[in-house]
């Protein structure tokens, strides 16, 4: 077995990614994940959920960034199913077409030499420091405020107080 790579097919964009931390919500095996050391994120143009504000202007299909992964953290637990937040160390933003093999599960384990045949070599990209947006506005000006959606709120409230997304009720009142 040669080293591999996680793909993800996701339909958040850079923004969202940099908002959350990395990838995230994914039903993965984290101790097999913690020892790669790429994630390739490869657009789906039309997910069957809100992915949040944001532009996507890569086809689906399309290989759009790569990061270099920092580590697998838990987020919360969902149809008897573990979630993990993939965050990144540094990434390198690329634009290869029709990358994604067209597998119905979201989330693949790739040979680095089927990456680099789909057209992504991993020694010539130009990786730069990953910034969360939370690192980014360390004084915590409102106005800095990125929207959230309802259920990005019940995830992070979920991971920060360690209990399961339907423990979790918002109210809104106007």
């Amino acid at each position: 077995m040669g080293e591999k790579a996680l793909v993800v097919l996701t339909g958040k964009s850079r923004e969202r990614l940099r908002n959350e931390g990395g990838t995230c919500d994914w039903a993965l095996r984290p101790a097999m994940v913690r020892n790669f050391k790429h994630v390739i994120c490869t657009r789906h143009a039309n997910p069957p959920y809100d992915p949040g504000p944001g532009a996507r202007p890569e086809p689906h299909g399309a290989a759009f960034l790569v990061a270099k992964i920092a580590d697998v953290q838990f987020t919360y637990r969902q149809n008897d199913r573990d979630r993990f937040l993939v965050t990144f160390e540094t990434i390198a933003d690329v634009i290869v077409p029709d990358f994604w093999d067209g597998s119905r599960n979201p989330v693949r384990y790739m040979d680095v030499s089927e990456v680099k045949t789909r057209g992504i070599d991993f020694a010539a990209l130009e990786f730069k420091p990953f910034v969360p947006a939370e690192a980014a506005r360390p004084d915590g000006n409102e106005a800095d405020v990125i929207p959230l959606t309802i259920l990005a709120a019940k995830r992070g409230l979920a991971a920060n107080f360690g209990v399961p997304i339907e423990a979790i009720d918002i109210t809104i009142r106007g």
